[in-house]
């Protein structure tokens, strides 16, 4: 059976990141057990390095945190996005995390940092 994570990040035809998006955390506001086991399912199948969990922002707390999973090297990531306000600061809370994405994706690119530098790539 395939790996079908959420959302798959690309670059020069090479996949780089993952992302899972997830509606519901435990009630201390953490990430579950088992959401990081699929991320880490994921990372590993796809051989990346790192991915990140989605959450909907929780009342009384934020998960964001990594989490280092010991001889494996990978590192898994959460974060949340607060979609109780208006949209214009739905659509502020998407383009933070986005931002937050579009900056490890380009880290994973193919284009080593110094390669980019040298080519004026950002």
């Amino acid at each position: 059976m395939p790996i079908r994570p959420d959302l798959m990040f690309r670059s020069q035809g090479h996949e780089v990141y993952v992302a899972d998006i997830k509606y519901k955390l435990t009630d201390d506001a953490r990430a579950r057990t088992s959401d990081y086991y699929q991320l880490l399912a994921h990372t590993t199948a796809l051989d990346l390095p790192e991915g990140v969990l989605i959450y909907c922002l929780a009342d009384g707390g934020q998960p964001e945190r990594t989490v280092t999973v010991r001889h494996a090297g990978k590192l898994l990531h959460t974060l949340a996005i607060d979609l109780s306000g208006p949209p214009t600061e739905v659509t502020a809370e998407i383009a933070k995390a986005a931002t937050r994405i579009r900056q490890r994706v380009r880290e994973f690119s193919p284009l080593t940092a110094p390669v980019r530098k040298e080519l004026g790539v950002a």
